[in-house]
């Protein structure tokens, strides 16, 4: 997989608008424009890979700028091979008359910083687009990125959590060339395509991921990684915004998994969820409760459940449901009180006549 969308990473949040700007083009990467101030949109396009080139590791002779560059993805990959394609390297020399041409624009425009030497600005971003890695390393670069900067092979910090933080706002706006508004839309992450069918996933505080799938749309996306990041998204409330219905007192309004969630963490939700329907009366939330395998004799931190809870609040329809749902009636809270016990402490006079002609197994209440 070719690199050929990172050069600009290292130290990005020291990247001023002043050369590089944050916002989407619109436009094919490689359009010949720039923005109002003369400026590239943002990094990911071709003129600011351009320009992000002429600014990192700067002072230092080529040689080294590069080598810098290959040790900086082996640090981020933990220590994986970085290859350099030497192929990809003369095919990008071969093909460079755009690539030139914007740089030439960029210069005229005086877009570039004082001193900047072009030719060799160039050098290092074709050199840039010939890296390779391949899938397995990316996902531990995607990975460092989703760990705010730290590599989770190796525990070595990378990159600031500032960079990190520029790095995916920009992602999240930009990273999908002239898709990445519907991306967004769709899928909710920060992710970055690369001309050779590679795709980069961010999820913030869980997990980086990498595809490759080189059959590209109109836009220079995988085709089959757009579509992995959808049903993933489908699946998962990995969207950013997911959040904002998913929550632990509401989780019944999404058929989303939260993997996030620890098992404890899981339970308690859904004790809340069943014992705040048994609270209010809900037979409609109770049902899908039901439906979605919750048991229905969960119960708090003081074991009361949800029999004790309808009986305690007088509804009759619930604690008829629970019963006819194999809820069980001998099930004591802290204090050794049955749901029986707790209708006749507060007087519940139908629900006593409901215990007095219940078949307590289920059959009929």
């Amino acid at each position: 997989m070719d690199l050929s969308f990172f050069p600009w990473l290292y130290e990005l949040s020291n990247f001023e608008d002043d050369h590089v700007c944050r916002e989407p083009s619109g436009l094919k990467g490689q359009a010949l424009t720039l923005n109002h101030r003369k400026r590239p949109h943002n990094p990911f396009i071709n003129a600011g890979g351009l320009m992000t080139s002429s600014l990192i590791f700067h002072g230092g002779p080529p040689s080294d700028r590069f080598d810098q560059v290959i040790k900086l993805w082996g640090k981020s990959c933990g220590g994986e091979d970085v290859h350099f394609n030497n192929t990809v390297y003369l095919q990008e020399l071969k093909k460079a008359d755009r690539n030139r041409a914007l740089a030439y624009f960029m210069q005229e425009k005086k877009a570039f910083s004082k001193n900047i030497d072009l030719e060799k600005t160039l050098e290092l971003y074709f050199q840039s687009c010939s890296l390779e890695m391949n899938c397995e390393s990316l996902s531990v670069v995607s990975a460092t990125l989703a760990n705010g900067g730290i590599c989770p092979l190796s525990g070595d910090r990378v990159f600031s959590p500032e960079t990190v933080k520029h790095c995916l706002s920009l992602m999240s706006s930009c990273g999908m060339n002239d898709f990445s508004g519907e991306f967004a839309f769709r899928v909710g992450l920060p992710a970055k395509s690369g001309a050779s069918g590679g795709l980069m996933v961010i999820i913030p505080n869980l997990l980086g991921i990498c595809i490759f799938s080189p059959p590209l749309d109109e836009s220079g996306n995988s085709v089959r990684g757009v579509a992995f990041c959808e049903k993933l998204v489908g699946l998962f409330n990995f969207h950013l915004f997911d959040d904002l219905i998913v929550r632990a007192k509401d989780f019944l309004t999404s058929s989303k998994i939260d993997p996030r969630l620890k098992k404890d963490e899981e339970i308690e939700n859904k004790t809340y969820a069943l014992l705040s329907a048994a609270s209010k009366g809900s037979l409609k939330q109770l049902s899908r409760l039901r439906v979605l395998n919750v048991d229905l004799n969960l119960g708090d931190y003081d074991g009361r459940t949800a029999l004790h809870v309808a009986v305690a609040e007088g509804h009759l329809d619930v604690v008829r449901y629970l019963l006819s749902h194999g809820s069980d009636f001998s099930k004591k809270d802290r204090w050794g009180n049955t749901a029986l016990d707790e209708a006749i402490r507060l007087k519940k006079k139908n629900i006593l006549e409901l215990f007095d002609h219940a078949d307590f197994k289920g059959k009929s209440v």
